[in-house]
């Protein structure tokens, strides 16, 4: 109740709707075009497009002996788009004709308190919904990033812990007490708001830890699991941690279950492959 009363208060709904619109302008595409950003028009989704690449995932090296997370080299093969922005409780109504979040009070608050099956049900109903429309490239789906996919695009492909500045991160401590709207917070240099703080974001793959050196590469990092038995990454972290909660590299884990405020990003990519079906992920 606390967190609603906060949210009624501090929410302007008309402003957002503003806002957003004036970043959007008028110059992105409506349907998705290799090598440009582009908006799902009738939810006014903006898509990112990023470019294949490799990085290294992971705990940066100065952060090493406090906090010993290891690193992995990793090289994204394809390119992919990303959401600018989490998934707002507008656009999950659209798409899922409910709102399962436990701190309301604008349609472009995230949407939150949903599980890994949750967020996976959204990006299947989008999938379908874009592929009726014909808006939907073949061999594409919507789906959860990624943690490679994810770190990546936070990242901009660099090894910087905080990539936007640490005073604007959507946290405790820089003035906010619960969820923002989206588009809130500076953006990364590759344009992605409240990458960091905010909600936590589910990514598609099951926990495994870094292995911990940077040689081989790993191509297309990505670890299949049963959703009854393992936990899923959560990245980005929420509104409620501190710096070094809310890093670029920052990794908790959480089995299939709803709470914690825990919310989604999507990508529009091909599907990813797991171990034995084309891929060397591992």
């Amino acid at each position: 109740l606390e967190f609603r009363r906060v949210l009624f208060r501090s929410c302007d709904v008309d402003e957002t709707r503003q806002r957003l619109a004036s970043q959007l302008g008028s110059s992105w595409n409506r349907h998705p075009e290799a090598g440009r950003p582009f908006v799902i028009g009738d939810m006014e989704m903006p898509l990112l497009w990023i470019e294949a690449g490799e990085f290294t995932m992971g705990t940066p090296r100065e952060h090493l002996p406090q906090l010993g997370a290891g690193r992995e080299r990793v090289r994204i093969s394809r390119d992919y788009w990303i959401g600018a922005h989490e998934v707002t409780q507008g656009q999950w109504q659209r798409v899922m004709k409910s709102n399962p979040s436990r701190i309301t009070g604008s349609p472009y608050l995230p949407v939150n308190n949903i599980s890994w099956s949750d967020a996976r049900a959204f990006c299947g109903k989008l999938t379908e919904q874009e592929r009726r429309a014909g808006r939907c490239p073949p061999g594409y789906e919507y789906r959860l990033p990624t943690e490679a996919e994810w770190e990546y695009a936070c990242r901009c492909g660099g090894d910087e812990p905080f990539v936007i500045p640490e005073g604007e991160i959507a946290m405790r401590g820089n003035r906010y007490r619960s969820i923002v709207e989206v588009g809130t917070t500076p953006p990364n240099r590759w344009g992605l708001h409240e990458v960091l703080g905010n909600v936590p974001e589910w990514c598609l793959d099951a926990w495994r830890d870094y292995r911990g050196e940077e040689s081989p590469v790993v191509i297309d990092r990505y670890h299949e699991a049963d959703p009854a038995t393992s936990p899923f990454v959560i990245r980005g972290n929420g509104f409620w941690h501190t710096e070094m909660g809310t890093t670029s590299f920052s990794r908790t884990r959480r089995h299939d279950i709803r709470g914690g405020f825990r919310g989604c990003r999507v990508v529009l990519a091909p599907p990813a492959r797991s171990p034995g079906k084309g891929s060397d992920g591992f």
